[in-house]
Protein backbone atom coordinates (compact mmCIF):
# COMPACT_ATOMS: atom_id res chain seq x y z
CA UNK A 1 0.00 0.00 0.00
CA UNK A 2 2.84 2.35 0.87
CA UNK A 3 4.52 1.72 -2.50
CA UNK A 4 1.23 2.34 -4.27
CA UNK A 5 0.72 5.60 -2.33
CA UNK A 6 4.20 6.79 -3.33
CA UNK A 7 3.51 5.95 -6.96
CA UNK A 8 0.22 7.88 -6.81
CA UNK A 9 1.99 10.91 -5.27
CA UNK A 10 4.70 10.72 -7.91
CA UNK A 11 2.05 10.63 -10.64
CA UNK A 12 0.32 13.65 -9.09
CA UNK A 13 3.59 15.61 -9.08
CA UNK A 14 4.22 14.69 -12.71
CA UNK A 15 0.70 15.79 -13.68
CA UNK A 16 1.10 19.07 -11.78
CA UNK A 17 4.42 19.77 -13.50
CA UNK A 18 2.93 18.94 -16.89
CA UNK A 19 -0.02 21.23 -16.17
CA UNK A 20 2.31 24.08 -15.19
CA UNK A 21 4.41 23.56 -18.32
CA UNK A 22 1.25 23.49 -20.45
CA UNK A 23 -0.08 26.71 -18.91
CA UNK A 24 3.25 28.48 -19.27
CA UNK A 25 3.54 27.39 -22.89
CA UNK A 26 0.07 28.81 -23.59
CA UNK A 27 0.29 32.12 -21.76
CA UNK A 28 3.91 33.28 -22.04
CA UNK A 29 4.05 35.38 -25.20
CA UNK A 30 7.10 35.43 -27.45
CA UNK A 31 8.24 38.41 -29.59
CA UNK A 32 6.95 36.76 -32.78
CA UNK A 33 3.89 36.56 -34.99
CA UNK A 34 2.68 33.32 -36.58
CA UNK A 35 1.44 33.92 -40.13
CA UNK A 36 -1.76 31.90 -40.49
CA UNK A 37 -3.28 32.76 -43.89
CA UNK A 38 -3.87 35.48 -46.44
CA UNK A 39 -7.12 37.00 -47.67
CA UNK A 40 -8.64 40.01 -49.39
CA UNK A 41 -10.89 42.89 -48.35
CA UNK A 42 -12.95 45.05 -50.70
CA UNK A 43 -11.51 48.57 -50.70
CA UNK A 44 -14.45 49.72 -52.82
CA UNK A 45 -16.82 48.97 -49.92
CA UNK A 46 -14.66 50.79 -47.37
CA UNK A 47 -13.97 54.09 -49.13
CA UNK A 48 -16.60 56.70 -49.91
CA UNK A 49 -15.81 59.47 -52.40
CA UNK A 50 -18.80 61.80 -52.46
CA UNK A 51 -20.24 63.68 -55.37
CA UNK A 52 -18.09 62.80 -58.37
CA UNK A 53 -16.41 60.04 -60.28
CA UNK A 54 -17.24 57.02 -62.32
CA UNK A 55 -20.92 56.21 -62.04
CA UNK A 56 -20.64 52.74 -63.49
CA UNK A 57 -17.67 50.97 -61.89
CA UNK A 58 -17.94 47.34 -62.95
CA UNK A 59 -14.91 45.88 -61.22
CA UNK A 60 -13.39 46.29 -57.77
CA UNK A 61 -10.15 46.88 -55.89
CA UNK A 62 -9.28 44.69 -52.92
CA UNK A 63 -6.65 45.03 -50.21
CA UNK A 64 -4.56 41.93 -49.63
CA UNK A 65 -3.96 41.07 -45.98
CA UNK A 66 -2.23 38.47 -43.84
CA UNK A 67 -3.64 37.15 -40.57
CA UNK A 68 -1.05 37.32 -37.79
CA UNK A 69 -1.38 35.59 -34.43
CA UNK A 70 0.65 36.32 -31.31
CA UNK A 71 3.12 33.52 -30.65
CA UNK A 72 3.46 31.62 -27.41
CA UNK A 73 5.81 28.72 -26.71
CA UNK A 74 3.30 26.11 -27.90
CA UNK A 75 2.23 27.86 -31.13
CA UNK A 76 5.86 28.74 -31.90
CA UNK A 77 6.94 25.08 -31.66
CA UNK A 78 3.94 23.92 -33.73
CA UNK A 79 4.74 26.54 -36.38
CA UNK A 80 8.35 25.33 -36.51
CA UNK A 81 7.26 21.72 -36.95
CA UNK A 82 4.69 22.57 -39.65
CA UNK A 83 6.96 25.03 -41.50
CA UNK A 84 4.59 27.97 -40.97
CA UNK A 85 6.07 31.43 -41.47
CA UNK A 86 7.25 33.10 -38.26
CA UNK A 87 7.74 36.86 -38.20
CA UNK A 88 9.69 38.73 -35.55
CA UNK A 89 7.67 41.57 -34.06
CA UNK A 90 9.36 44.74 -35.34
CA UNK A 91 10.97 46.87 -32.64
CA UNK A 92 13.06 49.98 -33.11
CA UNK A 93 14.03 50.63 -29.51
CA UNK A 94 13.91 47.82 -26.96
CA UNK A 95 13.25 50.40 -24.22
CA UNK A 96 10.16 51.63 -26.04
CA UNK A 97 6.79 50.81 -24.50
CA UNK A 98 4.16 48.70 -26.26
CA UNK A 99 1.91 51.79 -26.25
CA UNK A 100 4.54 53.80 -28.17
CA UNK A 101 4.87 51.04 -30.78
CA UNK A 102 1.08 51.01 -31.21
CA UNK A 103 0.99 54.81 -31.53
CA UNK A 104 3.63 54.66 -34.28
CA UNK A 105 1.50 52.08 -36.12
CA UNK A 106 -1.46 54.46 -35.98
CA UNK A 107 0.75 57.29 -37.28
CA UNK A 108 1.88 55.03 -40.15
CA UNK A 109 -1.74 54.20 -40.97
CA UNK A 110 -2.83 57.83 -40.98
CA UNK A 111 0.18 58.84 -43.10
CA UNK A 112 -0.62 56.06 -45.57
CA UNK A 113 -4.23 57.25 -45.94
CA UNK A 114 -3.20 60.90 -46.40
CA UNK A 115 -0.57 59.95 -48.97
CA UNK A 116 -3.10 57.83 -50.88
CA UNK A 117 -5.55 60.74 -51.05
CA UNK A 118 -2.85 63.18 -52.20
CA UNK A 119 -1.53 60.88 -54.92
CA UNK A 120 -5.01 60.06 -56.23
CA UNK A 121 -6.16 63.69 -56.39
CA UNK A 122 -2.93 64.95 -57.95
CA UNK A 123 -2.94 62.32 -60.70
CA UNK A 124 -6.65 62.95 -61.35
CA UNK A 125 -5.94 66.69 -61.69
CA UNK A 126 -8.09 67.59 -58.69
CA UNK A 127 -7.09 70.24 -56.13
CA UNK A 128 -6.00 69.14 -52.66
CA UNK A 129 -4.90 71.41 -49.81
CA UNK A 130 -3.11 70.77 -46.52
CA UNK A 131 -4.56 72.25 -43.37
CA UNK A 132 -3.91 72.04 -39.61
CA UNK A 133 -0.43 70.48 -39.81
CA UNK A 134 0.68 68.71 -36.63
CA UNK A 135 4.24 67.51 -35.98
CA UNK A 136 4.36 64.29 -33.98
CA UNK A 137 7.36 62.57 -32.43
CA UNK A 138 7.88 59.40 -34.48
CA UNK A 139 11.17 57.96 -33.19
CA UNK A 140 13.17 58.50 -30.01
CA UNK A 141 16.80 57.50 -29.49
CA UNK A 142 17.57 54.88 -26.87
CA UNK A 143 18.35 56.52 -23.55
CA UNK A 144 16.10 59.56 -23.95
CA UNK A 145 13.48 59.29 -21.20
CA UNK A 146 11.56 62.58 -21.20
CA UNK A 147 9.97 62.52 -24.66
CA UNK A 148 7.73 59.86 -26.19
CA UNK A 149 6.34 58.68 -29.53
CA UNK A 150 3.12 60.60 -30.21
CA UNK A 151 4.11 63.79 -28.36
CA UNK A 152 3.04 66.90 -30.31
CA UNK A 153 6.00 69.17 -31.06
CA UNK A 154 5.29 72.91 -30.71
CA UNK A 155 8.69 74.65 -30.75
CA UNK A 156 12.34 73.61 -30.93
CA UNK A 157 14.99 76.12 -29.94
CA UNK A 158 12.25 78.73 -29.70
CA UNK A 159 11.23 78.25 -33.35
CA UNK A 160 7.74 77.05 -34.31
CA UNK A 161 7.62 73.70 -36.09
CA UNK A 162 6.21 75.25 -39.27
CA UNK A 163 9.67 76.77 -39.81
CA UNK A 164 11.36 73.37 -39.86
CA UNK A 165 14.26 74.43 -42.13
CA UNK A 166 15.17 77.15 -39.63
CA UNK A 167 15.07 74.59 -36.82
CA UNK A 168 17.49 72.30 -38.68
CA UNK A 169 19.81 75.24 -39.35
CA UNK A 170 19.75 76.30 -35.70
CA UNK A 171 20.69 72.78 -34.55
CA UNK A 172 23.59 72.60 -37.04
CA UNK A 173 24.92 75.85 -35.56
CA UNK A 174 25.05 74.33 -32.06
CA UNK A 175 28.01 72.51 -30.54
CA UNK A 176 27.88 68.84 -29.59
CA UNK A 177 26.75 68.65 -25.98
CA UNK A 178 24.74 71.88 -26.09
CA UNK A 179 21.19 71.79 -24.78
CA UNK A 180 18.18 72.53 -26.97
CA UNK A 181 14.81 73.50 -25.47
CA UNK A 182 11.86 71.54 -26.85
CA UNK A 183 8.28 72.66 -26.20
CA UNK A 184 5.67 69.97 -26.69
CA UNK A 185 2.09 69.04 -25.88
CA UNK A 186 1.30 65.79 -24.08
CA UNK A 187 -2.17 64.95 -22.77
CA UNK A 188 -3.22 68.53 -23.59
CA UNK A 189 -0.49 69.96 -21.34
CA UNK A 190 2.36 72.16 -22.57
CA UNK A 191 5.72 70.82 -21.39
CA UNK A 192 9.30 72.04 -21.75
CA UNK A 193 12.22 69.62 -21.90
CA UNK A 194 15.87 69.77 -22.89
CA UNK A 195 17.60 67.51 -25.40
CA UNK A 196 21.33 67.24 -26.00
CA UNK A 197 22.91 67.94 -29.39
CA UNK A 198 24.68 64.86 -30.83
CA UNK A 199 26.56 64.26 -34.06
CA UNK A 200 26.53 61.41 -36.57
CA UNK A 201 28.42 61.41 -39.89
CA UNK A 202 28.96 65.14 -39.70
CA UNK A 203 25.30 65.94 -39.07
CA UNK A 204 24.04 67.26 -35.74
CA UNK A 205 20.75 66.05 -34.28
CA UNK A 206 18.88 65.92 -30.98
CA UNK A 207 17.82 62.27 -30.86
CA UNK A 208 14.25 62.47 -32.18
CA UNK A 209 12.56 62.12 -35.53
CA UNK A 210 9.21 63.78 -36.25
CA UNK A 211 6.56 63.36 -38.90
CA UNK A 212 3.72 65.54 -40.15
CA UNK A 213 0.07 64.65 -39.77
CA UNK A 214 -2.40 67.04 -41.33
CA UNK A 215 -5.95 67.52 -42.47
CA UNK A 216 -6.63 67.48 -46.22
CA UNK A 217 -9.24 69.70 -47.81
CA UNK A 218 -10.64 67.98 -50.91
CA UNK A 219 -13.63 68.26 -53.17
CA UNK A 220 -15.16 65.70 -53.27
CA UNK A 221 -14.72 64.59 -49.67
CA UNK A 222 -13.11 61.21 -48.97
CA UNK A 223 -14.26 59.10 -46.02
CA UNK A 224 -12.95 55.77 -44.76
CA UNK A 225 -15.01 53.02 -43.18
CA UNK A 226 -12.31 50.59 -42.06
CA UNK A 227 -12.71 48.69 -38.82
CA UNK A 228 -9.78 48.45 -36.42
CA UNK A 229 -7.02 46.32 -37.94
CA UNK A 230 -8.60 46.14 -41.41
CA UNK A 231 -6.16 48.55 -43.03
CA UNK A 232 -2.48 49.38 -42.71
CA UNK A 233 0.38 50.99 -44.63
CA UNK A 234 0.53 48.03 -47.04
CA UNK A 235 -2.97 48.96 -48.20
CA UNK A 236 -1.90 52.43 -49.35
CA UNK A 237 -1.74 51.61 -53.06
CA UNK A 238 -5.17 49.91 -53.03
CA UNK A 239 -6.68 52.95 -51.29
CA UNK A 240 -5.09 55.36 -53.78
CA UNK A 241 -6.34 53.36 -56.78
CA UNK A 242 -9.87 53.16 -55.35
CA UNK A 243 -10.03 56.91 -54.76
CA UNK A 244 -8.56 57.70 -58.19
CA UNK A 245 -11.10 55.46 -59.91
CA UNK A 246 -13.89 57.48 -58.27
CA UNK A 247 -12.43 60.79 -59.44
CA UNK A 248 -12.08 60.07 -63.16
CA UNK A 249 -14.54 59.12 -65.89
CA UNK A 250 -12.73 56.00 -67.09
CA UNK A 251 -13.23 52.85 -65.03
CA UNK A 252 -9.69 51.48 -64.75
CA UNK A 253 -10.91 48.23 -63.19
CA UNK A 254 -12.46 47.32 -66.58
CA UNK A 255 -14.75 44.85 -64.79
CA UNK A 256 -11.87 42.99 -63.15
CA UNK A 257 -11.37 41.88 -59.56
CA UNK A 258 -8.03 43.48 -58.71
CA UNK A 259 -6.15 42.56 -55.54
CA UNK A 260 -3.51 45.08 -54.51
CA UNK A 261 -0.69 45.23 -51.99
CA UNK A 262 2.03 47.82 -51.51
CA UNK A 263 2.81 50.85 -49.36
CA UNK A 264 2.82 54.21 -51.13
CA UNK A 265 5.40 56.92 -50.43
CA UNK A 266 4.79 60.66 -50.65
CA UNK A 267 6.59 60.79 -54.02
CA UNK A 268 4.31 58.05 -55.39
CA UNK A 269 6.91 55.26 -55.17
CA UNK A 270 5.53 51.85 -54.16
CA UNK A 271 7.34 50.20 -51.25
CA UNK A 272 7.79 46.49 -50.51
CA UNK A 273 5.72 44.83 -47.79
CA UNK A 274 5.83 41.64 -45.69
CA UNK A 275 4.05 38.33 -46.17
CA UNK A 276 3.63 38.76 -49.91
CA UNK A 277 3.42 35.01 -50.60
CA UNK A 278 0.44 34.69 -48.24
CA UNK A 279 -1.22 37.70 -49.83
CA UNK A 280 -0.80 35.98 -53.20
CA UNK A 281 -2.54 32.91 -51.73
CA UNK A 282 -5.41 35.15 -50.68
CA UNK A 283 -5.67 36.59 -54.19
CA UNK A 284 -5.67 33.11 -55.75
CA UNK A 285 -8.26 31.74 -53.30
CA UNK A 286 -10.54 34.73 -53.91
CA UNK A 287 -10.24 34.25 -57.70
CA UNK A 288 -8.65 37.61 -58.48
CA UNK A 289 -8.14 38.56 -62.12
CA UNK A 290 -5.14 40.78 -61.35
CA UNK A 291 -2.62 40.89 -58.50
CA UNK A 292 -0.62 44.11 -58.14
CA UNK A 293 2.61 43.70 -56.20
CA UNK A 294 5.58 46.03 -55.50
CA UNK A 295 8.62 45.70 -57.73
CA UNK A 296 11.85 44.31 -56.34
CA UNK A 297 11.96 41.49 -53.80
CA UNK A 298 8.15 41.24 -53.53
CA UNK A 299 7.64 40.86 -57.27
CA UNK A 300 10.53 38.40 -57.61
CA UNK A 301 9.05 36.21 -54.85
CA UNK A 302 5.60 36.18 -56.44
CA UNK A 303 6.94 35.61 -59.96
CA UNK A 304 8.88 32.56 -58.79
CA UNK A 305 5.79 31.08 -57.10
CA UNK A 306 3.67 31.72 -60.20
CA UNK A 307 6.07 29.72 -62.36
CA UNK A 308 4.79 26.62 -60.50
CA UNK A 309 1.09 27.41 -60.00
CA UNK A 310 -1.73 29.22 -61.75
CA UNK A 311 -1.88 32.85 -60.66
CA UNK A 312 -3.81 36.01 -61.54
CA UNK A 313 -2.23 38.39 -64.03
CA UNK A 314 0.68 40.09 -62.25
CA UNK A 315 1.38 43.82 -62.42
CA UNK A 316 4.71 45.05 -61.12
CA UNK A 317 4.14 48.26 -59.15
CA UNK A 318 6.98 50.80 -59.39
CA UNK A 319 5.07 54.02 -58.78
CA UNK A 320 1.45 55.12 -58.62
CA UNK A 321 1.25 56.74 -62.07
CA UNK A 322 2.84 53.70 -63.73
CA UNK A 323 0.32 51.34 -62.08
CA UNK A 324 -2.61 53.44 -63.30
CA UNK A 325 -1.19 53.43 -66.85
CA UNK A 326 -0.79 49.63 -66.68
CA UNK A 327 -4.44 49.22 -65.66
CA UNK A 328 -5.63 51.45 -68.49
CA UNK A 329 -4.10 49.17 -71.13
Amino acid sequence: MEIEAKQNNKLKYILIVLLIVFLLSRFIKLPYYIVSKGGTLSASDKILVSGEGTNNIKGSFHLAYVELKDANIMTFLIAKLTNKKIMEIPTINEKESKEETQIRSLIDLKTSELTAIEQAFLLAGKPVEKDAVTNLVYLVDKGIKNIFVGDILYKINGIEMKYFDKIKESIQNKNVGDKVKVELVRNRELKEIELTVKENKGKKYIGILSTEIYKLITNPVVKFNFLSGESGPSGGLAIALTIYNNLVKEDITKGRKIVVTGAIARDGEIKNIGGVEYKLDGAINDKADVFIVPSGENYDTVKKICEKKKCPKLIKAINFKQVVEELKK
